[in-house]
């Protein structure tokens, strides 16, 4: 094989692993869920969270696991009723960012 080959395909395969690297170190970056416990306050519209010094918006429709282990999806938690009080909680949450800012959204809640 020529030697002009050789490089074009040498630089092909160098930039094709590079791009590989890349793509896989950038779009894993921020799809993490993290785990967490914490105490939840919970009323008729709105929920929140207090855990590991952070504050949680906790949605009143999410995926949550009952005492079962049954997945419910884009409902209330059962564990957290529009009663005013404070619950124990476990939720799990993703890293979301725009380019000015950064938060941690909850994705599910544990009720087990």
């Amino acid at each position: 094989m020529p030697w002009r080959v050789t490089a074009w395909l040498l630089s092909l395969l160098i930039v094709g692993v590079a791009a590989g690297v890349i793509g896989f170190r950038y779009g894993t970056g921020n799809g993490a869920v993290t785990w967490t416990h914490g105490t939840a306050y919970s009323a008729q519209q709105q929920i929140s969270a207090r855990a590991d010094g952070w504050s949680y918006d906790i949605p009143l429709t999410v995926r949550w696991t009952d005492p079962l282990g049954t997945v419910h999806d884009g409902s209330r938690p059962a564990c957290l009723p529009p009663d005013f009080k404070t619950h124990p909680v476990t939720l799990a949450w993703v890293w979301v960012s725009t380019q000015q800012e950064g938060w941690r959204e909850v994705v599910w809640v544990d009720c087990r």
